[in-house]
């Protein structure tokens, strides 16, 4: 029994591990590299915000799953091996019910919005600054960055608290 134990909290931890290397991982990617490559090579910023966007709506359906994976690991760990836990065990599902808050955020509030103006609009671009659409993406745009921004963060606390 205690190999099987230890063999199944090793699948869970796994799972557990998978999902926030994916969810924090990919966000490291999208802002490191990802996104400044897709503006820098596209023909013009229009097309690249159109490439940004579609990456990252493939990116949320990402998210999602990992959130699941880290979520369902995370509720057998307590269960089965955890228990009532330490302050740092604590800790560590706490930022993780910030960032899963800050990703549904994201992905139900903001990124709706950010794809309803740019089908009205079309390219930001040709917009006046002064524009209250464009302003108004902008706004979102600076929303959706720091959300992304502060999910990694809390993302690589987790990560060293796990």
């Amino acid at each position: 029994m205690g190999w099987m134990s230890n063999l199944g909290y090793a699948v869970v931890n796994f799972f557990y591990l998978l999902g926030l290397a994916v969810w924090v991982g990919g966000m490291l990617f999208v802002a490191v590299n990802a996104a400044p490559l897709v503006f820098r090579l596209a023909p013009s910023r229009a097309q690249a915000g159109a490439i940004a966007g579609a990456m990252l709506r493939r990116f949320d359906g990402m998210i999602l799953a990992s959130l699941s994976a880290v979520w369902i690991a995370s509720a057998l760990k307590v269960r089965y091996w955890e228990g009532s836990g330490s302050g740092w065990m604590m800790a560590r599902y706490s930022l993780l019910l910030v960032m899963t808050a800050l990703a549904l955020c994201s992905i139900f509030a903001v990124s709706p919005r950010v794809r309803k103006l740019r089908e009205e609009v079309g390219s930001m671009e040709e917009l006046p600054q002064d524009d209250p659409r464009r302003r108004r993406f902008e706004s979102l745009h600076k929303t959706s960055v720091r959300l992304m921004g502060a999910n990694l963060v809390l993302g690589l606390i987790v990560l060293f608290l796990s």
